[in-house]
């Protein structure tokens, strides 16, 4: 606790740690507002919430008989077109593994890398199906899907606070840490946990209160409970998980990795003066 004090004591740190967070929120609903002003969110849902029950044939069909589309109409379209290809890709998918399986080029060493690997592939795939793989509202996943800027926020989040922990030698108090019993060992296992708390606040803060404001303010959390390869963006996975779930492993996932690289870039710092 005295160590998080520490840290958070430096006003000019904590208004870093606090005002990226805000800055990327901001930018996240600025892109999606220039977004808006070509689409309009709520139109764009009720066209889902009136197709939703439709085949895509049936969808595609009724839009091509419009001799205009708008914005919306076009999205609309291109999602529909996505789900309607879906279950042909998983079969070009296996008839593909299939002719490099006996083809004389991939399949002459059965033990190669490069043959083992097209195995993996088709039996990946193979457990897909596209029953889960349906039309809904994607508008504020495919806005959160495409931010980029949280991930440099978050690399900087990290940097500010292990250039937190490196503090007692800029001021020359390493060896008197040093010198305390168990002083280093247990100020760097704080340090850890610190940072281990630290990376999942600011995933939450600068990736998941974007999303749930979005989701609040446009609608589609009935849609979370979809298959994962609903959205166009993950026609390659081959994890059989929801929309939520998938979420959910994000969070841990980016923690986890939020964690590991403060480490990584906290021993790198380390061997400089």
């Amino acid at each position: 606790m005295n160590e998080w004090k520490r840290i958070v004591s430096d006003r000019k740190r904590l208004v870093l740690m606090l005002c990226i967070p805000l800055v990327c929120f901001a930018l996240f609903f600025y892109q999606k507002a220039m977004d808006a002003m070509w689409a309009d969110p709520q139109e764009y849902r009720a066209l889902v919430e009136k197709w939703r029950d439709h085949d895509p044939e049936e969808i595609l069909a009724a839009l091509s008989e419009q001799f205009e589309l708008s914005e919306n109409e076009m999205r609309l379209k291109a999602q529909v077109e996505y789900l309607k290809d879906y279950p042909n890709y998983l079969e070009r998918v296996q008839e593909q593994a299939y002719k490099m399986q006996h083809s004389s080029i991939f399949g002459a060493d059965h033990n190669s890398f490069t043959y083992r690997n097209i195995i993996k592939t088709a039996k990946d795939f193979a457990d897909l199906s596209s029953d889960g793989v349906r039309l809904g509202d994607d508008l504020a996943m495919q806005n959160w899907l495409a931010f980029s800027w949280a991930d440099w926020g978050f690399l900087a989040v990290i940097l500010l606070l292990v250039m937190s922990f490196l503090e007692e030698r800029k001021k020359g108090l390493a060896p008197i840490v040093r010198s305390c019993p168990a002083g280093q060992g247990k100020l760097q296992g704080t340090r850890l946990l610190i940072l281990l708390l630290y990376s999942a606040g600011m995933i939450f803060l600068l990736y998941y209160l974007p999303l749930v404001v979005s989701l609040v303010a446009e609608g589609g959390w009935d849609d979370l409970s979809r298959s994962v390869q609903s959205l166009a963006a993950f026609q390659k996975c081959t994890a059989q998980l929801t929309i939520g779930e998938f979420l959910v492993q994000f969070f841990f996932l980016k923690t986890a990795c939020g964690f590991f690289l403060g480490v990584l870039i906290w021993f790198a710092l380390s061997f400089l003066e």
